[in-house]
């Protein structure tokens, strides 16, 4: 399990830091509203950060002023573009009043391709004169909605492929095999 996530900074409260989004095709985007809470009576200066990985250090997402006492709504989201399995991506919230004070904004899930193949790519190494070399390619579908393969073809006339239902679980089963002259 994930370590929990503190639910205040200094003056500044989250009821619910983290959003666990389930799964999401990789190439859609995730969009989540964080509550943020002032507790304090005065105005409260936060800035919502994304931090970065590559050179370009930290991006600004959004820079806010809380009223005193004021609950408000951080509108987030973020792409797990070309992304694979388990998915965190975090934002923190900064308040510049008070120097150290940051709160962790959490996105986890899981990113999937829509359509998967496995592998993605297969080689057949040395290729017989006479004699046919078959590879299995599993398709899958990572969608809300029903998908069905009839045939599959290939372009080339050295190939040839055949379809049917993955029976070691979801999905179809596509066999390319090599097309002896």
């Amino acid at each position: 399990d994930a370590e929990s996530l503190p639910t205040s900074a200094g003056p500044l409260f989250c009821g619910a830091p983290e959003y666990f989004f389930g799964w999401v095709d990789n190439r859609s985007s995730v969009y989540h509203v964080f509550v943020l809470e002032n507790r304090t009576n005065q105005p409260l200066a936060v800035r919502l950060v994304e931090p970065s990985s590559g050179e370009s250090g930290e991006a600004v997402v959004q820079n806010l002023v809380l009223p005193p006492g004021a609950k408000h709504p951080a509108n987030l989201a973020f792409s797990p573009r070309e992304q694979k399995g388990e998915v965190t991506r975090d934002f923190l919230v900064e308040l510049p009043d008070y120097p150290g004070q940051t709160l962790t904004l959490r996105f986890r899930g899981e990113a999937r391709q829509a359509v998967q193949l496995e592998p993605e790519r297969v080689a057949f190494g040395t290729i017989p004169v006479d004699g046919a070399v078959t590879q299995q390619v599993i398709l899958t579908f990572h969608t809300s909605w029903p998908l069905r393969v009839d045939r599959a073809t290939s372009l080339s006339p050295h190939f040839r492929a055949e379809v049917g239902r993955n029976e070691a679980g979801p999905g179809y089963r596509i066999n390319v095999s090599t097309a002896p002259p």
